[in-house]
């Protein structure tokens, strides 16, 4: 949406410690959260093993700012859901190209967003796990 980055991809892996990181477009950085509700975390997972049950490699969450958006134009709900798509499908011919597997999954996150604690006007957008093919 006009080169806003009002997404934010979150990196859970699927296995051992719960921990998150997040990419800073930005800054160009990957910085490491510390959650308010590990509990979230851990339930995120559950859900994403309750799809996926033999997956291994990371959960990616898109979190989006919706108010970024409306700065800029009108009715922008829409717009994160366009990019988050676009963001998905870039990562999946990535993720071919390097020789990993993405698979989108039917869930947006939100339980990551609550446990981040993260400001009100940031939403789950999407989701995804990577790994080997």
């Amino acid at each position: 949406a006009g080169a806003l980055h009002a997404a934010r991809i979150t990196v859970l892996p699927l296995r051992g410690d719960v921990r998150i990181f997040a990419y800073d477009a930005r800054q160009d950085l990957v910085q490491r959260l510390v959650p308010a509700l590990a509990s979230g975390l851990v339930a995120f997972r559950d859900r994403v093993r309750d799809c996926l049950p033999t997956a291994g490699g990371y959960a990616i969450i898109l979190l989006a700012d919706a108010q970024m958006g409306g700065r800029v134009y009108r009715d922008p709900e829409s717009l994160l859901w366009r990019d988050a798509g676009a963001i998905l499908q870039t990562l999946a011919m990535v993720a071919w190209a390097e020789g990993h597997a993405l698979c989108p999954i039917g869930l947006h996150g939100d339980e990551v967003a609550h446990a981040l604690s993260i400001e009100a006007s940031f939403q789950a957008v999407g989701a995804a796990v990577i790994g080997r093919r």
